[in-house]
């Protein structure tokens, strides 16, 4: 699944243009308001919303839904491999987790990308947001799992680490799942409870690693869940007007905050100055740029047809 240009193309009637008409008037104020950029084509970029995209479309633009979450805004960090292979990120995907709707996730699948043999070692990072959508609860926790790692050698090691932070960087602490063939410690899941977020930043790294010439380890699947079970609120935001800001310092100061005048509540304040209480509206309700631009068009197009079609015009 690859993020793609959208192109619309449409002649307009020449008529349209010249005729007073209803349908001309309307066109040619859309000419007017520049939101016409071509009487003949218009090209706009959209990323898409998905429930299952390989890394590579989400490294372009596409977003997974699941539930009440939207995980957008994916980067890749590094990408390294001892053995100077390449990684082909569109072997990689991930799939959306929606069995429980209070526990959205994601399920990694490496595509055979995350192997390795002999003292080599494979190591990637990559990064995304996760928002919740809609009048939903904030996000309290967040949890890893390694479901996919084979060992066919004497050692190897494979981690996944999952750092969780706020949007402005604030560390909400990790999650870390390990492998460790040689000392025979597996500990495949982890989960940490969070302080409540509407918005958070996660980092993940994937490091498989042999250690001796004989080792074989083959890496292919993780999941990943983040709980939706706290309020609908922010920590913070003392006078309750949906946002971080200065005027929840002034309640701090008098003394209005949960435990008045304390070191805690300070900190909390500072931890989530500058965010919103609000969820990110759900995809569907915000029509992105080219969306608007081609359903006015369609409008107008429309309407020029249908004062083609009206008797005696």
């Amino acid at each position: 699944m690859n993020n793609h240009a959208v192109t619309q193309s449409f002649v307009l009637p020449l008529h349209a243009l010249t005729r007073t008409t209803p349908a001309s008037r309307f066109v040619r104020r859309l000419f007017a308001l520049g939101l016409i950029w071509s009487a003949y084509a218009v090209t706009a970029s959209c990323p898409a919303a998905a429930t299952a995209a390989t890394l590579q479309a989400l490294f372009g633009g596409v977003t997974l839904t699941v539930g009440n979450a939207r995980f957008d805004n994916w980067q890749l960090l590094s990408a390294d491999h001892t053995s100077g292979a390449a990684f082909d990120f569109s072997l990689m995907s991930m799939s959306a987790i929606g069995s429980d709707p209070s526990n959205p996730g994601l399920q990694f699948a490496s595509g055979g990308q995350l192997a390795v043999t002999g003292i080599n070692a494979a190591d990637l990072t990559f990064r995304f947001q996760v928002h919740a959508i809609g009048a939903s609860n904030s996000f309290a926790a967040h949890s890893l799992n390694m479901t996919g790692v084979t060992f066919s050698g004497p050692g190897g090691i494979a981690t996944i680490s999952q750092e969780v932070t706020t949007i402005g960087g604030v560390d909400l602490g990790p999650a870390v799942t390990l492998a460790d063939n040689v000392a025979d410690v597996f500990e495949f899941a982890d989960t940490q409870a969070i302080a409540p977020h509407l918005n958070l930043q996660v980092t993940v790294n994937v490091f498989v690693t042999g250690l001796v010439a004989a080792d074989a380890i083959n890496f292919t699947a993780f999941t990943q869940r983040f709980a939706q079970t706290g309020p609908a609120t922010l920590p913070g935001d003392f006078n309750n007007d949906k946002k971080v800001d200065g005027a929840d310092f002034l309640h701090w100061q008098r003394g209005l905050s949960p435990s008045p005048l304390s070191q805690g509540d300070l900190t909390v304040w500072k931890n989530n100055f500058g965010q919103s209480i609000l969820a990110t509206p759900a995809v569907a309700n915000v029509p992105e740029p080219c969306g608007v631009s081609g359903a006015l068009l369609a409008g107008a197009f429309a309407l020029s047809r249908r004062a083609r079609r009206r008797p005696g015009s």
